[in-house]
């Protein structure tokens, strides 16, 4: 153990500055807590913002701008539009589920996506390949009788 103290310092050898307190804190020093008591700064509110002088806000009263009554030649626009669904008679509740009884529980974690038909997708032999485009044939004669005179 004698040889080991030569090799250097312990941990508690290094006074590496701490990461909480005040600048330059020591905590192996007894201090009390120091609190200032010094007066409020001054406010600056010019540099806040624009004033209420700096906006444009002719002829605007309490409840807003006056409007004056607008004319255009464009057609009018219903504000009401009636919906096109069902009424209440058109639907079919005999095909819902009871609600009273026992189910069993129906999870959903996305939305469904359509299933794909397989018949969409042809199989490997339904594909035709013309082998005469890539590979070199014999030639071809035909050994058909005449129909005509020459």
């Amino acid at each position: 153990m004698y040889q080991m103290s030569r090799i250097g310092p312990g941990p508690a050898g290094y006074g590496l500055p701490p990461t909480v307190g005040y600048p330059e804190h020591d905590v192996r020093k007894d201090r009390k807590p120091m609190f200032s008591m010094r007066s409020r700064p001054i406010t600056r509110y010019d540099t806040l913002g624009p004033g209420p002088a700096r906006y444009g806000l002719g002829k605007m009263t309490r409840v807003g701008r006056p409007n004056n009554p607008s004319f255009s030649l464009a057609k009018r626009f219903s504000l009401f539009k009636p919906d096109n669904t069902p009424g209440p008679g058109a639907h079919n509740n005999d095909k819902v589920p009871s609600m009273k009884g026992n189910r069993s529980p129906a999870y959903s974690l996305g939305m469904r996506l359509k299933e794909t038909s397989r018949d969409m997708i042809p199989g490997p032999d339904r594909y035709a390949y013309d082998l005469n485009i890539y590979k070199n044939r014999n030639p071809i004669y035909s050994m058909r009788k005449r129909t005509t005179q020459p």
